[in-house]
C-alpha cells in the first residue's frame, strides 16, 4: 500500500516500548505481504504501511534504481534506520481502534529480517508473521510477477530457482523467529487473512 502522506519522523521518538502494538509482516520476496497487509487494514480497520514504499519516499527514488546507483550494504545500513524510526515514530503517533489487536500494519522487505538487529527490533515493537512458501512456490509466483526484484537482477533466469532455494534457507534462521508462521503454499490472501485473524484473536 503506497503511502498517501510521507511519514514526517522526529527526533522525540520512544525507543523503549516493550509492548507489541503493531503487526509486521515478514518473508521472502514475491511472498505476497503488500497484499495480505492491505486485506488485514481493511479487515481490522487500521492502516498498512510498505517499508519498501516508505524507502522510495524518504529517499526519493526507487529501489531498483537505489541499487544500481549505490551497493547493498548502503541500502541496509538505511534500511535498518528507517525501520527503527517507522516502529518507534508509527506507535508514538498511532491510536489502537476498538477490538483491533494493533495499531497498524507493516509489510517489511523480503531481507529486512535478515540484516542487523532488525528481527529483534521487530519482535521489540511487532507481532511478527512470517508468510512462509517453499521454494518452488515462490519460483512460480516470480514467474508471473510483473518486474524481477533488485536482489535478482543479476542471476541468470536459469539460475533462479536455485538462488531462492539456496537464500531462502539462508534466511529461514531469521524467517522462523516470528512469533506467528502461515504456512501459505496453498492458501489464497484471503484464507490467509483468515489464519492471521484467527491466531491473533484467540
Amino acid at each position: 500500500m503506497r503511502l498517501t502522506k510521507p511519514i514526517s519522523f522526529t527526533d522525540n521518538m520512544n525507543p523503549d516500548c516493550s509492548t507489541p502494538k503493531a503487526i509486521a509482516l515478514i518473508g521472502y520476496m514475491y511472498s505476497g505481504k503488500s497484499s495480505v497487509a492491505h486485506r488485514l487494514s481493511y479487515e481490522f480497520g487500521i492502516p498498512s504501511y510498505d517499508l519498501d514504499d516508505i524507502f522510495e519516499e524518504r529517499y526519493h527514488t526507487t529501489i531498483p534504481i537505489f541499487f544500481k546507483k549505490y551497493d547493498e550494504p548502503l541500502f541496509r545500513k538505511l534500511e535498518t534506520q528507517l525501520l527503527q524510526q517507522t516502529l518507534t515514530h508509527l506507535l508514538d503517533s498511532t491510536s489502537t481502534p476498538n477490538n483491533s489487536p494493533a495499531q497498524y500494519i507493516l509489510a517489511t522487505g523480503g531481507g529486512t529480517p535478515c540484516y542487523n538487529n532488525n528481527m529483534e527490533l521487530i519482535k521489540q515493537y511487532a507481532t511478527s508473521i512470517y508468510l512462509r512458501y517453499s521454494s518452488q512456490s515462490l519460483y512460480e509466483r516470480m514467474l508471473v510477477a510483473h518486474h524481477t526484484r533488485p536482489v535478482l537482477a543479476a542471476v541468470p533466469v536459469e539460475q533462479r530457482h536455485d538462488f531462492i532455494a539456496q537464500q531462502l534457507h539462508e534466511r529461514n534462521k531469521f524467517y522462523s523467529q516470528a512469533d506467528i508462521i502461515i504456512d501459505a503454499d496453498k492458501l489464497s490472501t484471503k484464507e490467509i487473512c483468515q489464519q492471521i485473524i484467527d491466531e491473533l484473536t484467540k
